[in-house]
This record gives structure tokens, C-alpha cells and sequence, in this order.
């Protein structure tokens, strides 16, 4: 059911009074105000064309992969600032394997080689190894 034109205002208003507090993504602005992500959208769309709003940065989401992020909005005139460069999945693998690789050939540390003596001390008596 559509909301009502009073409705619709007052939904508009408090975006619009959102933004001019801080940056915040679509997500955010669809939590707090209990709108639906179409009519959040629709509104800003039309915020952009008339120059009331723009992008100011870009928030990047590290659970959900390397090259996700969402765009943060504010109020009032200015340029968007640019989309940052993704990492493709070829490169974020790449970086793993070579992270493992060093961890594999680099030589254990001093409290590596304690802790294992310490655990053959304590448990060396009961198979014969102490």
C-alpha cells in the first residue's frame, strides 16, 4: 500500500534530515526512517538530479568480499567522489597464497619451541618421554 502524499513527506524529510546530520548508505537510511529501499532510492535519485545531494565516499563491506562497497551519501551540492578500485577474486587469492607460503617457509618462533617443551614436561612422564 502506498503511503499517503502527508505521509510521503514526512518520509522525504526526515532522509533529507539524516543526511545533513552525516554520511549514510541506502541501507541506513531505509533502517532508520522504515522506508522501502525503492522509495528511498527514488527520492535520492531525484535529490542527485537536482544537485541536493552527492556522493561523498565509499564504505567497503570486508565480510562480504574484497571489492564490495556502498556508497555514502550527504546533503547538499558537490561532486561524487570516485568508486574505489575492486580487488578481483584473482588478486585477493593471490595475496592468501602468498601470505600461507610465508607463514609455511618462516622458522617458528622462541615461544613456539618453549611452549612444546613445557607440554613434554608436563605430559613426557606419562608416555615415557620426560
Amino acid at each position: 500500500m502506498r503511503a499517503s502524499p502527508k505521509e510521503a513527506a514526512k518520509q522525504r524529510k526526515k532522509i533529507v534530515t539524516l543526511m545533513t546530520i552525516a554520511p549514510r548508505t541506502v541501507a541506513e537510511l531505509c533502517e532508520r526512517t522504515g522506508c522501502s529501499d525503492t522509495f528511498v532510492r527514488h527520492h535520492l535519485d531525484a535529490m542527485k538530479a537536482a544537485g541536493l545531494c552527492h556522493i561523498s565516499a565509499y564504505r567497503s563491506h570486508r565480510n562480504r568480499g574484497a571489492s564490495s562497497f556502498s556508497a555514502l551519501l550527504s546533503y547538499g551540492p558537490g561532486e561524487d567522489a570516485n568508486p574505489p578500485n575492486g580487488v578481483t577474486k584473482r588478486q585477493a587469492n593471490r595475496k592468501l597464497h602468498d601470505a600461507r607460503v610465508n607463514l609455511e617457509r618462516s622458522p617458528p618462533s622462541e615461544s613456539v619451541y618453549q611452549a612444546i617443551g613445557k607440554k613434554v614436561a608436563c605430559y613426557g612422564g606419562l608416555f615415557g618421554l620426560a
